[in-house]
C-alpha cells in the first residue's frame, strides 16, 4: 500500500496557501486607553455554535471594540472565544464571572478594569477588508508578543523540508493554530508480506498567531492503512517546544529547527522499533487500560466512546497496539486540529511507556 503521491502537496504549495491566507490579516498596536468596548450585553451571544474540547459554544461577532486604525476609528467584532482570552489575558477579569453580571453590570466592569491599566500596550490582530462583511479582531495580545506566524515559519522549514523530500499529508490554517503534517522517504512495512501495515515518518509542526497555544515541532508516524497519524516524543520531550516571547532571536531558532529535524531523521529506526514492540505488549483487560491511558493524558472525556467502539469492532487483539491505532483514529475522525493534536501527542506518550498502565 502506498500513499497517493498525487494527493500529496510540497511546502511551496502550503506557503502560497499561507500567503493567501495572509491578506486581510491587520496588526493594529495602540494603548488600552484607546480601546472603546461597545457592546452593553456581553451575553447577547445567538449566532452560529462550534464545537470545543466537546462542548457547544457560542462564535457570534455581537461583542464589538473600537480602535484606531489607519488615521480613523474601525469597529471589531469579536468571536466568543477571542473575547473570553481578552477579559482574561489582558484585562484579569474571570470569564465565568463576567457571564454571571448583569447586562450593564458587565460592561462597567469591563471599563472599570480597562481605565485602571490605560497604558498597557496592546498588539489587535485582526482581519479587515476583502470579502468580510464585519472586520474583527482575532485576538488582543500584550504589545511584547512575540510571533511566530504561519508564513515565516513555513519558510524557515521548507529548506530542510525540501532537502529531505518531504511532503506535506495535511494541514489546517484556522484562526487560532496552525497544524501541518508531512512525511519523508519510504514506509517501513509494521506488518508481514501477507498482512502489510506500511507506516511512515514524518513531522508534525504547530503553531499560533493569535496567542492559543506554542510553537512545537515533533515527529509522527503515520499508519497508512487508515491515514492514522500519532505524535512521538523524544526521550519524553519535544523536539522544538518555543513560547511566543518578544526577545526570541529568530536567526537562532531558524537554526535549531535545521538540526532539530536533521537529529530526528536518524532516529527513525528506534521510532518503528518502539512501535514494533507495542504489537507484542499484551493488556490485562484492553477497556480498562484505554480508560486507564485517556485519563492518564488527559485526553476529552467527551471521545472516550468512540474509543471503546473501535476496540470492541476493529481492533481486537488487546494489544496495546491496537489501543494507539484506535486513539489515533478517533483523533482523525476530529475537525478541530488542537483537539486532534492532542490526542495524537496523547497516543505517541502512551507508546514510550515500557509497559502497560495496568501491568
Amino acid at each position: 500500500m502506498q500513499l497517493d503521491k498525487e494527493k500529496l502537496l510540497s511546502f511551496p504549495d502550503v506557503l502560497r496557501e499561507s500567503r493567501k491566507d495572509d491578506k486581510n490579516k491587520v496588526d493594529i498596536y495602540c494603548k488600552m486607553g484607546e480601546l472603546t468596548f461597545l457592546t452593553r450585553d456581553i451575553k447577547e451571544y445567538d449566532a452560529d455554535e462550534e464545537e470545543e474540547d466537546g462542548k457547544k459554544v457560542k462564535t457570534s461577532l455581537h461583542a464589538q471594540i473600537s480602535v484606531p486604525h489607519g488615521g480613523q476609528r474601525v469597529r471589531l467584532g469579536f468571536s466568543m472565544n477571542s473575547f473570553r482570552q481578552f477579559i482574561q489575558s489582558q484585562l484579569g477579569i474571570p470569564a465565568k464571572y463576567l457571564m454571571k453580571c448583569p447586562a450593564g453590570l458587565a460592561k462597567d466592569q469591563v471599563d472599570y478594569w480597562k481605565a485602571t491599566m490605560a497604558d498597557r500596550d496592546l498588539l489587535i490582530r485582526a482581519r479587515i477588508g476583502g470579502e468580510l462583511k464585519e472586520p474583527y479582531a482575532r485576538a488582543v495580545l500584550g504589545a511584547t508578543y512575540g510571533k511566530l506566524d504561519n508564513t515565516p515559519l513555513l519558510g524557515m522549514v521548507k529548506e530542510v523540508a525540501e532537502e529531505a523530500n518531504m511532503m506535506v499529508w495535511r494541514y489546517d490554517m484556522p484562526d487560532t493554530s496552525m497544524h501541518v503534517k508531512a512525511i519523508l522517504g519510504d514506509n517501513v512495512n509494521m506488518g508481514t508480506k501477507d498482512e502489510p501495515d506500511p507506516v511512515h515518518f514524518g513531522f508534525h509542526m504547530g503553531t499560533s498567531e493569535t496567542g492559543n497555544r506554542m510553537t512545537t515541532l515533533d515527529i509522527m508516524t503515520f499508519r497508512l492503512v487508515c491515514t492514522n497519524g500519532m505524535i512521538t516524543l523524544v526521550d519524553g520531550h519535544r523536539l522544538i517546544q518555543q513560547q511566543h516571547r518578544g526577545d526570541l532571536d529568530i536567526g537562532n531558532f531558524r537554526q535549531e529547527i535545521r538540526t532539530k529535524m536533521n537529529e530526528a531523521i536518524l532516529k527513525q529506526d528506534a521510532v518503528f522499533g518502539k512501535m514494533r514492540g507495542l504489537k507484542d505488549s499484551k493488556t490485562l483487560d484492553v477497556f480498562e487500560e484505554a480508560r486507564a491511558m485517556w485519563s492518564k493524558f488527559q485526553l476529552p472525556a467527551t471521545h472516550r466512546n468512540m474509543l471503546f467502539n473501535l476496540l470492541t469492532d476493529k481492533y481486537k487483539d488487546g494489544t496495546r497496539w491496537d489501543i494507539v491505532n484506535a486513539a489515533t483514529e478517533v483523533a482523525q475522525s476530529l475537525e478541530n486540529p488542537d483537539i486532534r493534536m492532542k490526542i495524537e501527542e496523547g497516543a505517541g506518550k502512551y507508546m514510550l511507556l515500557e509497559a502497560p498502565i495496568l501491568g
